[in-house]
């Protein structure tokens, strides 16, 4: 019987004997491959019964049934999590610990392509060592840079059961010997529309070891949720984007740029400095629109832009109000 259960099943037993009612009793028995099967007894008093004599146990194992329902109120914790709008790296953070919870001897990861610069940036590692959390943040996306690295370059699992004679793992095997590391399965989140990978799911393990089928199975109901929060984080970040700046050029809209000048006007009272504002109002634009096509004014809205923003110094701000007005 696992540790965990035994105080308390000895409480609910002698309950059920003292009231003589058969409700059910759940806990953990260790069984010869090394893992914990969910069992459910029902135990009564026969004692009085002179064919019996004794107490009986009626046992069935439920590990299935546990597994399942477990899994629903996890899924359901996630989703939770996401529908609330939950920080991203809590969801992600939620989700490796759920896993963990199936699975004790195993710690998660959930990385993040970062498309622009090509690598990966760790999105939650709760229970992973956090200096190999932090040596692993930004690496490059490859074949051989890891199961992660590996998982997000091909789009598909990368499985490595042993890190230690693995090619994938090259670069990076000292790093991970250094924190006990020996075994990661990686697995490939991807967007909605199955074309890009959003990022990786992977699954450590002390020793060396292939994947349980249980935990294959709760990676991928758990990688679509990650995909989920991720997609979510996205649309809002773009969301909050687009709101504060001109779809055009990029710059700053006017909502942005009141923002910015409100915390200036405060710094320069608190500093007892002075702040400039300059207002450029494009003259004739109307005709360049008129004669040339609206096509040709957006691209002299963007030239003016860039222009712009190369004449001013880094920290003074660039704003366009909407039309020809900066």
């Amino acid at each position: 019987m696992h540790p965990e259960d035994i105080d308390r099943v000895v409480e609910e037993m002698t309950e059920c004997l003292a009231s003589n009612e058969p409700d059910p009793i759940s806990f953990r028995i260790l069984v010869a491959d090394g893992s914990y099967r969910n069992v459910e007894a029902i135990v009564q008093d026969l004692t009085n019964d002179p064919s019996v004599g004794g107490v009986v146990a009626t046992t069935r194992d439920v590990t299935e049934r546990a597994r399942a329902e477990s899994m629903v109120a996890s899924q359901a914790q996630i989703l939770r999590l996401i529908a609330e709008g939950a920080p991203l790296a809590e969801t992600l953070a939620t989700i490796c610990e759920v896993v963990e919870a199936h699975s004790p001897d195993a710690r998660c990861s959930v990385m993040l392509v970062d498309e622009e610069e090509g690598v990966l940036r760790t999105g939650a590692a709760p229970n992973l060592p956090a200096e190999y959390a932090r040596a692993t943040d930004r690496v490059p996306i490859g074949p051989t840079v890891g199961s992660c690295g590996s998982a997000a370059y091909f789009g598909a699992p990368s499985v490595v059961e042993d890190i230690a004679v693995d090619h994938r793992w090259d670069g990076y095997r000292e790093i991970a010997a250094e924190h006990g590391l020996r075994a990661c399965w990686s697995t490939p989140i991807m967007a909605s529309s199955g074309d890009r990978v959003l990022g990786t799911f992977a699954v450590y393990h002390a020793q060396p070891q292939a994947p349980r089928p249980e935990v294959e199975e709760l990676v991928a109901m758990v990688s679509p949720l990650a995909a989920i929060a991720i997609e979510r984080k996205t649309f809002e970040d773009r969301l909050a984007y687009q709101a504060q700046h001109d779809p055009l050029t990029g710059l700053p809209n006017r909502v942005l740029f009141v923002e910015f000048l409100t915390l200036a006007l405060a710094r320069s009272v608190r500093r007892q400095t002075t702040s400039a504002v300059l207002f450029l109002d494009l003259d004739r634009f109307k005709v360049v629109n008129d004669s040339l096509g609206h096509d040709a004014g957006d691209e002299l809205m963007v030239k003016l832009a860039t222009r712009l923003c190369a004449a001013v110094r880094p920290g003074d701000t660039v704003a366009r109000f909407g039309g020809d007005e900066f």
